[in-house]
């Protein structure tokens, strides 16, 4: 998708970069200066938005609000550099993901009276600077649907296409999309709280731990879910398909020119070449991403402007694209080289090292299970389980953090462990422990041992 306004005039145009195998399909806007989102066509230069280190507060992760205070500098710069119209009121900015695939990529929402904009880090990353990603008019929503069971939304911004969010907090997704809802009907766009526009399939997280429950615990029943982040042992990461995407790759040969399409998949931390046909599953080639020796460099070539080299001492291939998808795919194998694709730049600096994976946490009334999602059945399988009675504890490290430790006593059998599960903001953290200590209390009338929560 392109959007390129004119000052107070913006028309979203769609180009074919779209996932593959969905009804309404996700895309990946193009831009100029190697971005990963929007581009945006502005009339004048559009400067940095920059905020204060106390307007910008604590932000933590998706679904955090960025406090902007009435006269201060992120207002201010905000109002002049960014919105289009000088009775364009500021709604909500909270900072968000933006899915592609199972790849996050973290934005900033801006939600006006007007206009929903994306706003990234400015140049070098700086987090104290924003500029614009994309824009879209209140009037030229076509839709938005919840998905993730309320933890993220999907916006139809044209006929068979969306951008699918994630906030990971039920709240903010609601609070988000009733204040889009009521700006649009104020300016005559539609009613995006239509709960049945026309959507991809994105697991319905409700229906799926019910259907879990149902079938695996007849004499159980559901109590809640949650949306989170569970560090998963390896073999569990390395089979996910993180990322996927169609790319051009350079033949082989001493001053080989001859390019084709080919389909490439991220599964865990290795880089697989497959074939066009969507039933091909023997690669071709793959590259071990997680080696000390990889590499992903950009390189020239006069044939193609964009692309780059992926590989290690065993195996180089030259991959290429629009300026976009290989930015997009240079990020990804980076965050895969420190194991942690899948939750995206901003969950990498909270937790490194480990083998996240985005999960739905269901509670039951005598069980805890940690599910994967497999987004493409829409269904959801248990990655570790544990009946409620021997769950002793949850304990958070950081009193201000988002990550919290599960202490699973041994049952017969097996051994003591200590789940890490990670979530998007700290209310959801305090929800899931509450909620788990209720339960926990049904069965022995007093509280689930907790600490720093």
């Amino acid at each position: 998708i392109t959007a390129t306004p004119a000052l107070g005039n913006t028309d979203v145009t769609a180009t074919s970069n779209t996932d593959v195998d969905t009804t309404m399909q996700t895309a990946e806007p193009e831009t100029t200066d190697g971005g990963t989102a929007m581009e945006v066509t502005c009339a004048r230069p559009v400067s940095p938005v920059t905020a204060t280190p106390t307007e910008r507060g604590a932000v933590r992760g998706g679904g955090a609000d960025v406090m902007i205070e009435e006269g201060g500098n992120t207002f201010l710069m905000i109002k002049l550099q960014v919105l289009d119209n000088d009775d364009e009121e500021i709604l909500k900015l909270s900072q968000i993901s933006l899915l592609r695939g199972n790849y996050e990529r973290l934005v900033h929402l801006l939600l006006t009276s007007h206009a929903v904009y994306l706003l990234t880090h400015g140049p070098g990353n700086k987090e104290d600077t924003y500029r614009i990603y994309a824009k879209v008019r209140m009037q030229d929503i076509q839709g938005c649907s919840l998905i993730y069971g309320g933890y993220g939304f999907q916006l139809a911004v044209m006929k068979n296409v969306a951008w699918d969010f994630l906030t990971g907090d039920r709240d903010v997704t609601d609070e988000i999309v009733q204040k889009m809802a009521e700006a649009s009907a104020i300016l005559g766009g539609v009613d995006v709280l239509h709960r049945n526009a026309p959507a991809t399939a994105v697991l319905p997280l409700a229906t799926a731990a019910e259907a879990y429950v149902s079938e695996h615990m007849s004499d159980s029943a559901l109590v809640d879910y949650f949306l989170a982040y569970t560090d998963v042992p390896s073999a569990i990461y390395q089979s996910e398909d993180m990322f996927e995407g169609i790319l051009e790759l350079k033949e082989p040969g001493f001053l080989s020119s001859n390019w084709k399409l080919q389909r490439f998949v991220l599964r865990g931390s290795t880089l697989l070449q497959f074939s066009m046909s969507k039933d091909d599953k023997n690669p071709k080639a793959s590259v071990d991403v997680a080696a000390p020796d990889f590499f992903c460099r950009q390189v020239v070539d006069a044939e193609r402007q964009h692309s780059i080299d992926v590989g290690n001492a065993g195996i180089t291939i030259t991959l290429a694209g629009k300026a976009h998808e290989i930015d997009i795919w240079k990020r990804a194998l980076a965050a895969t080289h420190h194991f942690v694709l899948g939750v995206g730049d901003d969950v990498a600096a909270k937790a490194p090292g480990r083998h996240w994976v985005l999960s739905c946490a269901v509670i039951a009334a005598t069980s805890l299970t940690m599910c994967r999602l497999n987004r493409k059945a829409n269904t959801i399988a248990p990655i570790m389980s544990a009946a409620l009675e021997i769950v002793s504890a949850v304990r958070c490290p950081d009193p201000q953090g988002t990550m919290c430790y599960v202490d699973v006593d041994a049952d017969e059998g097996g051994d003591s462990a200590s789940w890490c599960v990670l979530f998007k903001t700290r209310d959801e953290l305090v929800k899931f422990a509450s909620t788990l200590s209720d339960a926990w209390k049904k069965l022995f009338f007093v509280d689930l041992p907790t600490s720093g929560i």
